[in-house]
């Protein structure tokens, strides 16, 4: 094999290898990729292996599965045995020149959640693995209208460039705080002489337009000046919904301008959305223990750093026992509006402070991304944990917290008097008797 790899997914499937055929080839030719796997016990249940690719972005632009590694079902496999798992993935038509990720995961036959990635001290981090990456370089034959197969024709001509059509999702409905997701269809009349930029607005019949984003049309590194004339190109976005905007039905609009900002054709109707407003409030509510501990990056303890105050908790029931079920509920306030998705930890730690429960999730499971929350807002945000029935007695601790999905890196906590405490809060000790 070319690359010598071992990735524990959930101590299943081992990926020990991998061979890639090339590793920079035109968009309109299948990337080819073998994969090497074993099992890591005997296993009674088979699995399936999925290998996408991504743009730098996290935007979807092909995939491969496999039933069974190597033709084989595992439950079949001995622990000596290994298979080798061969992948072709097409690219999406008008796959945009640049670098791209090749992602593998594993999930049940027939479908399921996939199955968690073990890092080398039994941590999950996550259910994707970056095998490799490459570079996708302009097709070998230019792509047809027909071959990006838009689900919106629009051909609305700019000029040097066309937009011919888009996709938006049929229930145009978005709420507060969301990424709305657009796909842009373009084509290259002429190669344009400079750099083109777009710009995406809200507008409604009682109030004026808002923009949400001015960004590159296809992506920002690939401008419009390096398009050649014929080119016909898939261009995936998605736009954050700000959380100020009132709930109703609004017109998306795109305008196409020039580097001095100047407008370039006539505005274009894309569709219609409708807005959706969660239900807010601003009271604090009772609650067992409070904390009032202020969570940000850099400087959580200035209102300019802070994010959100971790007013207090209920933790239910005070004393564990295997098979139980931890019931942890945060109170949150926000304190400035931000355009991170933050996620959640809520973890149950042994006295060796590895994991042995955990929920990682956007608040109220994934209804109330932080991107969608007004400044004093507060938020009751349950989490249930699972204790397995083979949880060994001991002294655990709950610790909670907020990270960056994109980085994983954590936001920090500081107290009151603006010490920072660090990038979790324990929030108590919990006993697991010995019976």
């Amino acid at each position: 094999m070319d690359q010598a790899l071992d990735v524990n997914f959930g101590d299943r499937l081992a990926l020990v290898g991998m061979d890639l055929e090339e590793t920079a080839l035109p968009s309109d030719r299948p990337v080819e990729i073998a994969l090497y796997w074993r099992v890591i016990q005997q296993l009674e249940n088979d699995y399936s292996i999925s290998v996408k690719l991504y743009d730098g972005q996290g935007h979807f632009f092909g995939q491969a599965d496999s039933q069974h590694p190597g033709g084989q079902p595992a439950s079949r496999w001995s622990l000596e045995s290994y298979a080798r798992d061969l992948h072709h993935i097409e690219p999406y038509p008008g796959a945009p020149p640049g670098e791209y990720a090749i992602a593998v995961s594993v999930y049940p036959v027939g479908g399921g959640p996939a199955v968690s990635i073990f890092n080398l001290d039994h941590v999950p981090v996550g259910t994707e693995f970056e095998a490799s990456r490459i570079k996708l370089t302009a097709p070998d034959r230019p792509v047809s209208d027909e071959a990006l197969a838009p689900g919106q024709l629009l051909k609305a001509d700019f000029g040097e460039v066309e937009l011919i059509g888009l996709d938006l999702p049929a229930q145009s409905a978005v709420g507060s705080g969301d990424l709305m997701p657009l796909v842009l269809y373009w084509r290259a009349n002429t190669p344009p002489e400079t750099d083109l930029t777009a710009r995406l607005s809200l507008e409604r019949k009682d109030a004026g337009p808002v923009t949400l984003a001015d960004f590159a049309p296809v992506r920002a590194d690939y401008p419009a000046s390096a398009w050649s004339a014929g080119d016909g190109l898939r261009a995936p976005h998605e736009f954050l919904i700000p959380p100020q905007i009132p709930a109703g039905s609004a017109d998306l609009v795109l305008t196409l301008r020039s580097p001095a900002g100047r407008q370039i054709g006539p505005a274009i109707p894309l569709g219609q959305v409708s807005v959706v407003a969660p239900e807010r409030s601003f009271a604090i509510p009772e609650m067992s223990e409070s904390l009032g501990l202020k969570f940000g990056a850099g400087t959580p303890a200035t209102d300019a750093g802070a994010v959100v105050e971790l007013l207090g908790y209920d933790v239910a029931p005070p004393q564990l026992a295997p098979g139980d079920e931890l019931s942890v509920t945060l109170y949150w306030r926000s304190l400035n509006v931000v355009a991170t998705r933050y996620i959640v930890f809520v973890h149950l730690l042994d006295s060796s402070g590895r994991i042995a429960s955990q929920v990682d999730a956007m608040p109220l499971n994934g209804a109330r991304p932080t991107t969608g929350w007004l400044p004093d807002e507060v938020l009751t945000d349950p989490y249930s944990l699972a204790v397995s029935p083979d949880t060994p007695p001991g002294e655990y601790l709950i610790e909670v917290g907020l990270y960056d999905p994109q980085t994983g890196e954590r936001l920090l906590v500081a107290d009151s008097s603006g010490q920072i405490q660090g990038d979790r809060v324990i929030l108590d000790e919990l006993l697991v008797p010995d019976n």
